[in-house]
């Protein structure tokens, strides 16, 4: 995965899935208004970034981990709109990405 920078970042909603509670997060670069996706798995403690021109889900790492999951919990709180629903994110991703999108 190429170098990003997470800093700056604007959440739009955020779903939350209660079978495996990961959170699956939309956000915005400020400026460009480019859209990146993220997955917290919050049983392991991973995040996952999607890498659009790879067609993948990517793990972060150090900074960027963190940069991302400070984001996250500030704008779970912040009032941004949150879904909740009953399945996991394993049983979404198995219909296919175009049902995020």
């Amino acid at each position: 995965m190429c170098k990003r920078n997470y800093v700056g970042l604007t959440f739009d909603h955020m779903v939350i899935f209660k079978q495996d509670q990961s959170v699956f997060a939309k956000a915005r670069e400020m400026g460009t208004e480019k859209t990146f996706l993220f997955l917290v798995s919050t049983a392991t403690g991973i995040i996952y970034a999607f890498d659009a021109l790879r067609n993948r889900w990517e793990t972060l790492h150090g900074e960027d981990e963190y940069t991302v999951r400070e984001a996250v919990d500030q704008s779970m709180h912040s009032g941004i709109t949150v879904y909740k629903l009953q399945g996991n994110f394993r049983q979404v991703m198995a219909i296919g990405y175009n049902v995020m999108a």
